[in-house]
């Protein structure tokens, strides 16, 4: 579509400045040109959203507990925008071995614990967008939890990628812990 749009707009004759009341008029580009530039528009998103779809499986991949796989795709000054699951500090995570330890921490606390996309990622630009749904069983050791272990959880989110030399460099994470604490008797 976007390829199409700058095709159209390259084979119209544009119209230049004012000069001394006078318009200048330029030649667009011919047909032939136009489509080799929409043609290498479009390889070049192919060849961006491709490099995207492999860092969101590998992302995945991390959060299902591959997690040798953050020192692949983590930037080592990975800026975070959350609030960690089960608290802490997010400055000890800005790392690929921080997120990597908390993942790891994660699954410890919920067995079993598994990553399901619900919504194919999206990508717009440097930019990756995706949904997930959890489920595990809670292994107990959070704070204020009631609920035995055992106990199967469930719950959503989305994670914004923003993608930099290859290498996810901002994350920003929004999960619905509400619906997590509700599961392990911390609220209501």
């Amino acid at each position: 579509m976007m390829g199409e749009i700058i095709v159209d707009a390259l084979q119209d004759d544009q119209e230049g400045e004012d000069r001394g009341g006078q318009l200048s008029r330029r030649p667009g580009l011919g047909a032939g040109a136009a489509a080799a530039l929409a043609s290498a528009l479009a390889a070049n998103t192919y060849s961006a959203h491709h490099g995207s779809d492999a860092i969101w499986a590998d992302w995945i991949a991390l959060w299902n507990g591959d997690l040798g796989r953050a020192a692949q795709i983590i930037a080592p000054d990975i800026t975070l925008h959350m609030t960690p699951i089960g608290g802490g500090s997010v400055a000890a995570l800005a790392s690929p071995a921080g997120m990597a330890r908390w993942i790891g921490g994660l699954h410890a606390a919920m067995a079993s614990l598994h990553f399901a996309v619900q919504v194919a990622p999206l990508f717009q630009g440097d930019m990756i967008a995706g949904r997930w749904l959890v489920t595990g069983r809670y292994a107990g050791g959070f704070p204020g939890a009631k609920a035995k272990p055992g106990t199967p959880i469930a719950f959503a989110g989305a994670d914004f990628l923003r993608i930099k030399d290859g290498k996810i460099a901002e994350y920003w994470l929004s999960a619905d812990v509400l619906d997590l604490m509700g599961q392990l008797g911390m609220i209501g």
